[in-house]
């Protein structure tokens, strides 16, 4: 069992039944130039073609069948770009509310001039970097990581979220 990626090239619904899980669709797929049946609860999305599944086909009894793999207790892996994505949006999200909550406590002139798109990524860098452990809450890198030379925009970033963070302890 070598459970991959496959993107769907083609999908028709091929019947329904009652199984052990109530009602069941049941679609025949074709992906990675293989054809095989998807059965899947009624609640569940139906397969659309260009659509990403991630399991293997198999040969039973039935004929042949695609099985996808469990996301939960281990049999799914996921990918590490997605990931990465996923820390991005939400250190995107915390810096949005990071900066929304700063600027509140500001004059109104100021605090607008927080909230520009630039300040907001600024922010979102430094939390994916933190997030990433490129960096500790000391605003230094970690010593058994390997040291990677900053550019002159990585510089600034830093420098200026440490010097939030150093007027926030300030007014603590």
């Amino acid at each position: 069992m070598n459970d991959k990626e496959y993107i769907i090239e083609n999908v028709i619904k091929s019947g329904e039944f009652t199984g052990q899980y109530g009602l069941t669709i049941k679609y025949t797929i074709q992906a990675g130039g293989e054809t095989g049946d998807l059965n899947q609860k009624v609640n569940t999305p139906a397969p659309k073609i260009g659509d990403k599944i991630f399991g293997h086909f198999e040969d039973t009894q039935y004929g042949k069948r695609f099985k996808k793999a469990s996301q939960a207790g281990g049999g799914y892996k996921s990918n590490p770009e997605t990931q990465l994505q996923i820390m991005r949006q939400n250190a995107l999200t915390n810096a949005v509310n990071y900066c929304i909550g700063k600027a509140g406590f500001m004059e109104k002139k100021e605090g607008l001039k927080f909230l520009t798109g630039k300040e907001i990524i600024e922010v979102a860098f430094y939390f994916s970097q933190f997030s990433e452990g490129k960096i500790d809450f000391n605003h230094k890198e970690p010593e058994t990581k390997e040291q990677e030379p900053k550019t002159e925009e990585e510089e600034e970033i830093l420098d200026f979220v440490g010097r939030e963070l150093e007027d926030r302890d300030e007014k603590d």
